[in-house]
């Protein structure tokens, strides 16, 4: 793979994208002045990924509607799997709207993903704050507040929804 080589003022402003493609492999290297300073380079460390609220829900249900990717993605141990509030606060919020895609009580929703290893990543003001930087691809605000999350954190995002994947402020992986 060829070196990226990015300047410091790129390097601050792009520092999650460079990082997570380093972990896929690449050779990137910040400069100042033209001249290499530093090379980023992966640890062998477990790769965070945050779980998209219907991947969450179709993982918690075990009803078969997961892609074979991301039952991998899922089961592969070597992963360090996140679920956020957010995804949570909408569980709630639309079962109680009576939305037929999430008849799953909320409290349940959170035991299960806690009992299945998942680690909860709470909404800052950081997350929040960046909402108001995304493009207007998608008007649902839980799903801007993963988007954003993924993108504070650094961490990569799995969704099922093309929509969200048009998004290039963070990581974000299609699964389908």
């Amino acid at each position: 793979m060829p070196t990226i080589t990015v300047n410091m003022h790129e390097a601050k402003i792009n520092l999650s994208r460079l990082i997570e493609k380093a972990v896929q492999g690449e050779s990137v290297v910040i400069a100042k002045v033209g001249k290499p300073m530093v090379r980023i380079i992966a640890i062998d460390a477990p790769v965070p990924a945050l779980l998209w609220t219907a991947v969450a829900s179709a993982d918690v249900r075990s009803n078969g509607s997961l892609s074979n990717e991301a039952r991998t993605l899922i089961e592969d141990e070597e992963n360090e799997l996140l679920f956020s509030a957010a995804s949570v606060w909408e569980v709630a919020i639309k079962n109680g709207l009576g939305r037929p895609d999430f008849k799953v009580d909320a409290h349940l929703f959170r035991r299960a993903l806690l009992d299945n290893g998942y680690i909860k990543l709470d909404i800052s003001s950081a997350h929040t704050a960046t909402v108001g930087n995304l493009p207007d691809h998608h008007k649902d605000p839980f799903d801007q507040l993963l988007i954003a999350q993924a993108t504070v954190e650094g961490i990569t995002l799995l969704t099922n929804d093309e929509t969200v994947a048009e998004y290039k402020a963070s990581p974000i992986r299609l699964v389908k």
